[in-house]
């Protein structure tokens, strides 16, 4: 019977076990500063550690305590090969005060999906979340990257998110060996959204605040009665909008009078539609001189050349439209009111430079006023192969929906729209920057003041 019991007694390799939180029994022993999940056969080999054992399956929670004979111990750690080869596990969520995950401690947990470890996590040990091959998402809560190894990770699925802090982000970009994990996902940014009206007494918007960057966010102007909504400043005309915040941005509303049926000469015009390609504004004109070309009078009067009115102007909204030859793209597309000064600028793609503009300016960017509906076309040249080799050297990459761009410290990396639209302005803090962009489609990336090279991101 004495052998029998030490024979039994040799087989455990734990000191107690313990229902946590999820339901699972798990399998604990004492190390310095509390307990550690262990696995719970003593065996030679690590991988037969659960024989004769329930593994545990579904949804596990390894909490921060756990109380064993009225005793509560704090879970310090999860030791070498405890979950190993638990391939019923399918979510893992391990809670603050848990510091190291130590080597195999998940390999071939083959179900698992995704995995939550703490803010006190310092250490990911060799082959500690490898063979993994169902996993989506790695949620990791500490201000520091974990120390991991080049086998960490290894044999895991493409298309991994590892979500990480906001303010954390362009450490774990360049930490050692988190870049081959999958794609790194800041949590918890936030960006300002601004949203307001040409005039207060003419209605309200909603949809400002701050709020997750790169998130969707609808905003909507909400005209007072007697008021239209005609566009927002950058010319869109939806309402309500939905735009995605990726920055601190601002947006204004113009409201503008709905069209009445009473004329007075020499006072105040009502009932005036001004005319732009895409917006007719209706509103209470008041102007020093108002031409007939520009404003038609809905009603019985006889309209001279030249209407004389006393008043100050409201101003009439014009588009700019910017467009290009061969070789490159347009920047500055708009409408704004009339006398707004506007820069315009033109983007050269690969293997082009620019050559003008139309008008025989050869300046870029320019700076230009709008005084009516007015178009200007970038030109562009095919610059030659000797040319093209004396390009500055700088290299881009597709990574997922991360750009990584090979450029000096210092250098100004753009990102536009295929139609030219500036997405984002960022200065290079090393040799390699990696960008995530919110969604898929094509942009144009440009460093410094070279030619644009096309992203395709799916």
């Amino acid at each position: 019977m004495l052998a029998a019991v030490l024979i039994c007694a040799a087989a455990r390799a734990y000191d107690f076990s313990a229902v946590v939180p999820s339901g699972q029994t798990l399998y604990f022993s004492l190390v310095p500063g509390g307990v550690a999940v262990v696995y719970p056969a003593s065996t030679i080999q690590p991988v037969y550690g659960w024989n004769n054992y329930t593994r545990p399956v579904g949804a596990l929670s390894i909490p921060s305590t756990i109380s064993h004979n009225g005793v509560a111990y704090n879970v310090v750690a999860v030791n070498n090969h405890a979950l190993y080869g638990c391939s019923g596990l399918t979510e893992l969520s391990v809670a603050e005060g848990v510091r190291v995950l130590r080597s195999n401690a998940l390999n071939q947990c083959s179900g698992l999906t995704s995995v939550t470890l703490p803010a006190s996590l310092d250490t990911l040990g060799t082959a500690a979340l490898s063979n993994c091959s169902s996993l989506t998402t790695l949620a990791l809560h500490c201000a520091t990257p974990p120390v991991v190894y080049p086998s960490t990770f290894a044999s895991l699925p493409d298309g991994i998110s590892v979500e990480v802090p906001c303010a954390a982000y362009d450490d774990y970009l360049s930490a050692q060996y988190w870049n081959s994990v999958g794609t790194i996902v800041p949590i918890g940014c936030y960006a300002n959204l601004a949203v307001g009206v040409n005039s207060n007494a003419r209605g309200s918007v909603s949809g400002g605040g701050s709020h997750l960057a790169g998130s969707d966010v609808t905003i909507q102007a909400l005209p007072s009665d007697g008021f239209f909504f005609a566009c927002w400043n950058d010319g869109d005309t939806a309402n309500p909008r939905t735009v995605t915040l990726s920055s601190d941005t601002s947006f204004t509303a113009f409201l503008f009078a709905v069209r009445t049926d009473t004329v007075t000469l020499y006072d105040t015009v009502r009932l005036a539609v001004i005319h732009t390609d895409t917006v007719t504004v209706h509103d209470t004109i008041r102007l020093a001189v108002l031409h007939t070309d520009t404003v038609t009078l809905r009603d019985t009067v006889l309209v001279p050349d030249t209407l004389t009115l006393h008043d100050t102007v409201y101003p009439t909204f014009f588009r700019l439209t910017v467009s290009a030859g061969v070789g490159g793209v347009g920047i500055g597309n708009t409408i704004v009111p009339a006398g707004t000064e506007c820069e315009i600028g033109a983007l050269p793609v690969e293997g082009h430079r620019f050559a003008g503009w139309d008008d025989g300016s050869p300046d870029n960017p320019r700076r230009v006023v709008i005084t009516g509906n007015v178009a200007y076309t970038a030109l562009f040249e095919t610059m030659s192969a000797a040319e093209v080799l004396a390009a500055p050297d700088w290299s881009l990459a597709v990574d997922g929906r991360t750009l990584a761009i090979g450029c000096h410290a210092g250098e100004q990396i753009r990102i536009y729209s295929i139609d030219g639209r500036l997405l984002l302005d960022h200065t290079a803090a090393g040799p390699a920057t990696r960008i995530r962009l919110d969604a898929p489609g094509a942009y144009l990336v440009q460093v410094g003041l070279s030619p644009a090279r096309k992203a395709i991101v799916e």
